[in-house]
């Protein structure tokens, strides 16, 4: 893995000699500092929910992204990191349709229920985690539906 240099990688990258499991590291890394950037607020504002929901983000993102690298075929999968963004995209999207008015309600009936401000609670911490942990279960199950079936030859035909 490159760290540093990054002229090699390119190279390799160019050649298309990178292969999925060589991508994952790279994948799970960027993803997980993703999650970190995304989870933590202003360290003024933390508190110890703030702290177990950005813990939980990390460890769910992680085994997120092996959970897709597994559902892709593991180390027979190929072109991860396309699947990841391109399907990644459409499930973000429409995932987003349904959380949203989901997230709302559920605002609106702790607020109601009791009200704590604007102080992240264990309700977060689960809601958050839980949203995260779904979505990555349906990127798998998409991902896995585009690998070749054992016996299924595709046809100029099936290109259309």
């Amino acid at each position: 893995m490159y760290w540093i240099s990054y002229q090699p990688l390119k190279d390799r990258l160019k050649k298309r000699s990178v292969s999925d499991r060589e991508a994952l590291p790279y994948l799970l890394l960027l993803t997980a500092s993703e999650a970190i950037a995304l989870s933590v607020p202003a360290a003024s504002e933390m508190n110890k929910w703030d702290i177990i929901e950005t813990i939980l983000n990390v460890i769910v993102t992680l085994f997120g992204v092996f959970y897709v690298y597994r559902k892709n075929g593991g180390n027979s999968g190929y072109d991860i990191i396309q699947k990841f963004i391109v399907l990644g995209w459409v499930v973000a999207v429409r995932y987003i349709l349904i959380v949203i008015p989901v997230g709302i309600f559920i605002y609106f009936v702790k607020e109601y229920h009791a009200p704590s401000g604007d102080e992240t609670t264990i309700l977060d911490a689960v809601f958050f985690t839980v949203l995260s942990a779904i979505y990555y279960e349906r990127l798998g199950r998409h991902i896995a539906d585009t690998n070749e079936k054992s016996g299924e030859q595709s046809t100029p035909l099936d290109a259309g």
